[in-house]
C-alpha cells in the first residue's frame, strides 16, 4: 500500500474512519464450505473471504469521496474501482494476520472506543449522523472493531519497531525549518517542537515500513480473486454506467414536467 498509505491514517474519513480509505462497509467472513446459497466469493486470503456485495457496498460509499461525473471518465471510474479492490485485498491480509497472531479486540475495547467518539457529540446527534448517511448503528459498531483490530496488528508489527534518533531529528529540522526559520544548526530545539518532529518523523517511517510490510504478507498469503466474479462486476457497471444519462434525463423530465 505504498500508494495510499498506512491504513490506520488513510481510514479516518467518515465519523470514526468508517471507510478508507475508505475505510468500507462491508465485512469480512471466515472461509468454509460454500454452500449452494451462498454468495460467491470475489476475495480470499487464507480463512477470510469478501463477497461481491460487499465490493458493491464498500464502493458505493468511497464513491461519495469522488465527483458526481467520474461515471462518465470510463478509465478514472475503472481505476476507482480497481483501488476499492486493492483496499478490500488489504484488509483480507490484515484480517488473517491478526487470526494468525491471535489479535483480537475485546467487547470492553469496542465499548470504551464507542464512547470516546460519542462523547464528542451531543445527545442523538451521533445517531442522526449516522441515520443521514444511511449507515446502521451495528454496520458502524462493526467497521469500528475492525479498524480497531487493524490497528492493534499494525501497532505490533510495524509501529512498535519504529526508533526516531536525535540525529534523525536534527536532519529532519534542517531540511525542512532551520533555513526558513533562520536558525542555526545547533540551536536547540523547543521541547513542543521536537515533539511535533519527532511525530512527523514517526508517521512518515511508519508509512514507509508499513508499505515494506504489506508487501512481504503479500508473499506470505495466498491472495485468490475470483476473476469470474470480478468480470461479472465489470460488466454490470459498464452497462449501469451506460445506462446512467438515460436515467438521468428522464428524472429530468419528470422533475420538469
Amino acid at each position: 500500500m505504498a500508494r495510499g498509505g498506512f491504513y490506520s491514517l488513510r481510514i479516518l474519513l467518515f465519523l470514526t474512519g468508517f471507510f478508507l480509505t475508505g475505510w468500507l462497509a462491508g465485512g469480512c467472513t471466515d472461509a468454509g464450505p460454500e454452500k449452494e446459497d451462498e454468495p460467491p466469493y470475489l476475495i480470499r486470503v487464507a480463512e477470510t473471504e469478501i463477497t461481491a456485495g460487499e465490493f458493491e457496498r464498500a464502493f458505493e460509499m468511497a464513491m461519495m469521496a469522488y465527483p458526481y461525473n467520474i461515471v462518465k471518465q470510463p478509465q478514472a471510474f475503472q481505476e476507482a474501482r480497481e483501488q476499492v479492490l486493492q483496499e478490500l485485498v488489504e484488509r483480507a491480509i490484515l484480517a488473517a494476520r491478526a487470526r494468525e497472531l491471535g489479535i483480537r479486540v475485546e467487547p470492553a475495547e469496542l465499548a470504551d472506543a464507542v464512547a470516546r467518539i460519542k462523547k464528542g457529540y451531543p445527545e442523538g446527534a451521533f445517531e442522526q449522523a449516522l441515520l443521514e448517511s444511511a449507515v446502521s448503528y451495528d454496520a458502524w459498531k462493526a467497521a469500528l472493531r475492525r479498524r480497531l483490530l487493524m490497528e492493534k496488528v499494525v501497532a505490533l508489527e510495524v509501529e512498535s519497531r519504529i526508533r526516531v534518533t536525535d540525529a534523525e531529528i536534527r536532519d529532519y529540522y534542517r531540511a525542512h525549518y532551520a533555513a526558513k526559520e533562520r536558525k542555526s544548526a545547533g540551536t536547540e530545539l523547543h521541547p513542543d517542537v521536537r515533539k511535533a518532529l519527532v511525530r512527523q518523523l514517526r508517521a512518515e517511517k511508519i508509512e514507509t515500513a508499513y508499505g515494506t510490510w504489506l508487501e512481504k504478507l503479500k508473499e506470505t498469503y495466498a491472495i485468490d480473486i475470483n476473476s469470474a466474479e470480478w468480470r461479472r462486476l465489470a460488466a454490470e457497471s459498464a452497462l449501469e454506467t451506460e445506462q446512467r444519462p438515460d436515467k438521468e434525463n428522464a428524472n429530468e423530465k419528470r422533475q420538469n414536467g
